[in-house]
């Protein structure tokens, strides 16, 4: 019989989702501009992003996660960026965790070509695997279309967001739908 080693939840303290400190994004964005799955954010980019922050027990940034919201049913996990002192200890999975919790009820996609997130998604329960970044944007415009009368303006400039997101050949795509 094969054992599941399961790893403990990193200790530390995770913030509400919150707009990124001026002390934070100081931190961060050097250390982002040289990181290969991910690009620089623009200063309004940085301004507007909300995040969940974790912090160890004595203050020290560890990483974060954007959640971005698409429209009242509909919320985008990403980026995700952990420190490069913190990686492989389960932060990117804790911060997951928690935006999860945050978002009970909504639906979540996530489109990444980060290897670490990739990992941390694959057989995620609640969510499946599309086969295509492009079926994400058709699921999501006709699942608001059908299951919540949202109005044609809010599928069109949901449509109008996903297509503006840079596709890549080496991004997966994963969705949990909204509860009914």
């Amino acid at each position: 019989m094969m054992s599941v080693q399961m790893r403990e939840k990193p200790v530390g303290v995770i913030s509400k989702l919150r707009h990124l400190t001026r002390e934070e994004i100081a931190i961060l964005r050097p250390r982002i501009a040289i990181s290969e799955y991910m690009t620089g954010f623009s200063r309004r980019q940085w301004r507007r992003m909300k995040a969940i922050v974790a912090y160890t027990r004595d203050g020290k940034l560890i990483g974060f996660l954007a959640i971005i919201p698409i429209n009242r049913y509909w919320n985008e996990l990403g980026p995700v960026y952990i420190l490069d002192e913190f990686r492989g200890q389960g932060w990117g999975s804790r911060l997951v965790d928690e935006a999860e919790l945050l978002l009970v009820g909504k639906g979540i996609y996530v489109v990444s070509h980060n290897i670490a997130m990739q990992k941390i998604m694959e057989g995620r329960p609640g969510y499946r695997e599309l086969s295509s970044f492009w079926q994400l944007d058709l699921f999501i415009v006709i699942h608001i279309i059908r299951t919540r009368g949202e109005p044609e303006v809010i599928c069109m400039l949901l449509a109008k967001k996903v297509l503006e997101l840079t596709a890549q050949a080496s991004d997966r795509t994963w969705l949990r739908q909204p509860s009914t």
